[in-house]
């Protein structure tokens, strides 16, 4: 376990928590989790599984950089590999910069974070296109009156 990825992301969920003006009882209960366990992650002592990571997000009203303990208001330190001009934005050079300097284990946290977030934009995606295309009337079908 990363401990200081772990006592970032517990740091935050608590800045957010008190933001919120909610006990750890009532976070934990919201999560369906019990407040042992959350305390002990607010404590940096336990990593939350993908699902409960994606349920804290909603429930502490934060952003997944918020979450994870990457502010902005760090200093980006310069990059061994050359961004695409997709990723060339100052938010995304702080975290590739963190996450190189992170144990393995973080970078895997994050990829799969990154993957379910990209694939549950597709799905939303895919469903926004779907929709529009069923209201769509087709040409060239005649009308069935």
């Amino acid at each position: 376990m990363d401990k200081d990825l772990a006592v970032a992301m517990g740091n935050a969920a608590r800045q957010a928590r008190h933001a919120l003006q909610l006990t750890q009882q009532q976070v934990a209960e919201r999560l369906d989790v019990s407040a042992e366990f959350y305390s002990r992650m607010e404590r940096g002592l336990a990593f939350p599984s993908l699902e409960l990571f994606l349920r804290m997000l909603d429930v502490l009203e934060v952003r997944a950089d918020t979450l994870l303990g990457l502010d902005a208001t760090r200093p980006v330190a310069p990059m061994a590999v050359p961004l695409t001009s997709l990723a060339d934005s100052r938010e995304v050079r702080y975290v590739l910069a963190v996450l190189q300097r992170r144990p393995v284990s973080t970078s895997r946290f994050v990829t799969t974070l990154l993957k379910e977030f990209e694939r549950r934009e597709t799905a939303g995606k895919r469903a926004r296109r779907q929709t529009r295309e069923r209201r769509r009337p087709r040409s060239g079908t005649p009308d069935q009156h």
